[in-house]
């Protein structure tokens, strides 16, 4: 068998990697395992602010009408209840990567956007 193909066929490497870093510093204490879930939403509002802050072209050095928009929608990315599970229970973790991973994917194709430099398509569909 393959690693992390045990149980129910399903290869994801960070996934596990990230239980493995975990079980080595909080070991069977599941308290330690929550924090983690929490930044991974933080950081994924966080680039939801990004990722609207790009698309209509606003910066924090100059703040517009649209600037409240983004915080609101990041700030509602990270409070809505639809993301419970996600944050709260320890297996909903690859959801939070995986967001995470199409978050960065999607800024990187708009920074791609802007300034047409292939490295930035190809980390674009790497994330992706």
């Amino acid at each position: 068998m393959s690693w992390g193909q045990e149980h129910g066929g399903f290869f994801r490497p960070l996934f596990i990697w990230s239980y493995v870093v975990d079980s080595r510093i909080w070991g069977a204490r599941p308290f330690g395992y929550s924090p983690h879930e929490r930044d991974l939403q933080r950081l994924n509002a966080f680039l939801v602010f990004r990722s609207l802050q790009s698309c209509s072209g606003i910066s924090l050095q100059h703040p517009a009408p649209e600037t409240g928009v983004a915080i609101a929608a990041a700030a509602l990315f990270l409070l809505h209840p639809s993301h419970t599970e996600a944050v709260t229970w320890i297996s909903g973790r690859a959801d939070l990567i995986a967001t995470f991973f199409v978050l960065v994917s999607l800024l990187a194709y708009l920074a791609y956007a802007n300034s047409a430099r292939t490295w930035r398509l190809i980390a674009s569909l790497a994330c992706l």
